[in-house]
């Protein structure tokens, strides 16, 4: 079983407020999609119900202590363990793609972490469990600098993670490429 947590964060770790992203950005939405296509996704119900509709091309696992939410197009699943054993028998990758509480629970099962980390400190309501990942090892297997244009309003920097024991510490990883975007931010 192959767990992927897919995430975009800003400098202050903000994911989300709420009405959903705090930004919009195309290329790294377009990087979701091909990432996701083809593999379940599971997302807690308030992510689901800020992108509003099934994300097509994928099953959609739904994960929510609300016994009386209904959607249809949707699995939908009561605990963590449910969604996985789902996920396995669907087949593929299976992609953790938010919010907050189901990345918490999910962390420590992944053994790959799609990161984006957008230049940008937003207000938001919601923020990636970071912490949550002290003391784990990763290393980088693809990185990928997309500077903002006319599309993109925020310059961000895309990380393909696997866990490995001898790999470099994740919060070490992740400050020093926020102390990057710190930089390059001053410069402008």
């Amino acid at each position: 079983m192959s767990v992927s947590i897919v995430v975009a964060m800003g400098l202050n770790r903000v994911i989300g407020t709420d009405r959903g992203l705090p930004w919009h950005l195309p290329v790294d939405l377009k990087r979701f999609r091909a990432l996701t296509i083809g593999n379940p996704i599971i997302m807690g119900r308030t992510t689901h119900e800020q992108i509003g509709k099934p994300l097509p091309g994928r099953p959609n696992i739904v994960l929510t202590r609300n016994r009386n939410f209904h959607r249809p197009v949707i699995e939908l699943v009561h605990t963590p363990q449910e969604a996985i054993s789902l996920a396995q028998r669907l087949g593929g990758e299976i992609m953790i793609v938010g919010g907050g509480e189901v990345y918490r629970q999910f962390l420590p099962l992944a053994s790959r972490l799609h990161l984006t980390i957008v230049e940008h400190s937003p207000t938001g309501t919601t923020t990636f469990p970071l912490d949550e990942l002290v003391g784990t090892r990763w290393t980088v297997r693809h990185q990928e600098y997309c500077a903002a244009d006319e599309r993109n309003a925020f310059a961000h920097r895309y990380y393909c993670l696997d866990r490995d024991a001898d790999g470099q510490e994740l919060l070490a990883l992740v400050n020093t490429g926020i102390n990057e975007a710190d930089r390059r931010l001053r410069l402008d």
